[in-house]
């Protein structure tokens, strides 16, 4: 039937047919269907990676649509957000942070080149067709088609095993000769035998794919609990402000008091007119300490919104629950921690993960070395190949068809090895490096966790100072206010007394802060930190640190 169909149909017409089935063809998915499918291979291999490191938490490199910042800009919440707890503000500045989404990315990008390399390694299926017509003027004389199924598979030895299905249609209008349809197949196998034949060598790109997941995927963690520190620091240090402004206010409105009272005592003749100045002149100083405080208040407030992504112009009040309760613990709140310097520091060589990586890529670079010395000597390749070509004619017989095959060696001196010396040797001097930036790191950490854990000691220390020089300074200040009273004082007395008060005060908030922050960095030099949806927090401590020990 064909024969007498095509020669009545323009050949446009035929070819625009091909080109619409070929389409089809490659078509059966959409660009969101193999976005779809690459999303659930990565996020299936990060999942194996961070279930390895026990990461908690959901990875996706998608901006949630309902963000925070989206809403705030959509008018869907007041231009006022009150009670940010630490957990709410982890949240924010994960979603809109420009740095936390690039490194999101990162470890998506490394499972993806991963997915390829799998890919390249595994079983890979590949197929084509092609058709055409030919004719003169406007009627077709003849047209063909063929199609071809390509497997091709990396044996665990280093062979590569390649198999070619075709068949090809063939059929003259012209002549009215029968259709001729042709079958082949084509089986090539090529192991390497010398020059980087070895496993590890064939496998290498497919071993640094897996590499880089590990190691991105480290990367990854580690930046999430730098990141909920740098959230949990910025945190603390408005709160901070926040209570220096709250007692710099207190004292203002203390000295506001007595610099009336001395005011109607000097106008009555009943002070002198210096204690008068001395209380005017403090009471300036004060107002000028308040609008200092807010100002910086307002300052760290700015910078701390911009950190989490949101707009400038929304006003934000952070939840004091936690800083009220560490205030109102005073020294019992604290977490003694007696730490020794030596358990402390192996426990942080031991857990550290951008450590772990420096060693890896220590193993990388030693592994490049040996791989790097099998491409200096002689190449030989093993190839064989075999195939098989038959007509199939009508009636379903089968010509039967020979089976040539052949075996080669493709052999490559090693008299031009230029290009792979110089590989060899900055192979070699890559390694020397990773020997000295995994000492070297090894050596920063001993320095941060001694410095840290010193910090932390002394923080400890001040805040019992302070917090002594607090109730001292109240005594004081009830003394200097009772003789002052009884007209035993000066003001000055009560002025240096309330000044003392107001130091001690915000000091013994510095060093309360200080310490928090403190452990806080000695938590993460130890990679004992946790971080979750419900926040920041500390892991247990093992008890083989927990021995005193001096500096």
């Amino acid at each position: 039937m064909s024969r007498h169909v095509l020669p009545l149909l323009r050949p446009s017409t035929i070819l625009w047919t091909g080109c619409a089935l070929l389409t089809a063809l490659a078509s059966c998915h959409t660009p969101a269907e193999h976005a779809a499918a690459a999303d659930d291979e990565v996020y299936a291999i990060v999942a194996e990676r961070r279930a390895e490191l026990a990461a908690t938490g959901e990875f996706r490199i998608a901006a949630p649509e309902d963000s925070l910042r989206s809403r705030v800009l959509a008018g869907e919440l007041p231009p006022e957000l009150k009670a940010l707890t630490l957990a709410d503000c982890q949240q924010i500045a994960a979603e809109n942070s420009r740095s936390f989404q690039s490194r999101r990315e990162s470890l998506y990008l490394a499972a993806l080149d991963l997915t390829l390399q799998r890919y390249a390694f595994g079983l890979s299926i590949g197929a084509g067709a092609s058709a055409g017509i030919s004719g003169d003027e406007n009627e077709a004389t003849s047209y063909d088609a063929d199609g071809v199924l390509s497997l091709q598979k990396v044996l665990g030895g280093g062979a590569s095993v390649v198999l070619d299905i075709g068949a090809s249609f063939f059929e003259s209008l012209a002549s009215g000769s029968p259709s001729e349809l042709f079958a082949d197949l084509g089986l090539t196998v090529t192991r390497p035998l010398l020059g980087a034949a070895s496993e590890e060598a064939i496998f290498e790109p497919l071993t640094n794919a897996e590499r880089r997941v590990v190691d991105e995927a480290r990367r990854y963690e580690r930046f999430r609990r730098t990141f909920a520190v740098d959230v949990y620091s910025r945190y603390w240090r408005i709160l901070q402000e926040t209570q220096v402004t709250k007692n710099e206010v207190t004292n203002f409105a203390n000295l506001q008091l007595l610099a009336a009272r001395n005011r109607a005592l000097g106008d009555a003749g009943r002070l002198a007119d210096i204690q008068v100045g001395e209380s005017n002149q403090d009471e300036l100083r004060a107002s000028s300490r308040v609008i200092d405080a807010k100002g910086r208040l307002e300052s760290l407030y700015d910078d701390f919104k911009f950190f989490l992504g949101l707009p400038i112009g929304v006003e934000i009040v952070l939840d004091q629950t936690d800083f009220a309760r560490a205030t109102e613990t005073g020294l019992d709140g604290l977490e003694h921690m007696d730490l020794g310097l030596e358990p402390a520091i192996e426990l942080a060589l031991a857990q550290r993960m951008d450590l772990a990586t420096a060693r890896d890529e220590l193993l990388d670079a030693e592994r490049s070395l040996r791989i790097a010395e099998e491409r200096l000597g002689s190449r030989l390749d093993l190839t064989v190949t075999a195939g098989a070509a038959t007509q199939i004619k009508p009636g379903v017989d089968f010509d039967n068809g020979s089976m040539p095959w052949s075996l080669g060696l493709d052999y490559d001196s090693p008299l031009d090895r230029f290009s792979e010396r110089n590989s060899y040797r900055s192979a070699q001097i890559s390694l020397e490096a990773r020997r000295r930036d995994l000492e070297e790191a090894e050596d920063q950490l001993r320095i941060d966790v001694r410095e840290n854990l010193r910090r932390l000691r002394e923080a400890e220390q001040n805040y019992a100072i302070q917090l002594n020089s607090v109730t001292s300074a109240e005594r004081r200040v009830e003394s200097a206010e009772l003789n002052l009273e009884a007209g035993r004082a000066e003001t000055r007395f009560l002025l240096d007394a309330r000044s003392d008060l107001l130091d001690s005060l915000n000091s013994s908030v510095g060093a309360l802060v200080n310490y928090n922050l403190a452990r806080l960095d000695l938590y993460l030099d130890m990679e004992l930190l946790e971080v979750d949806e419900s926040g920041l927090s500390f892991g247990d401590l093992p008890t083989n640190v927990k021995t005193t020990e001096n500096l």
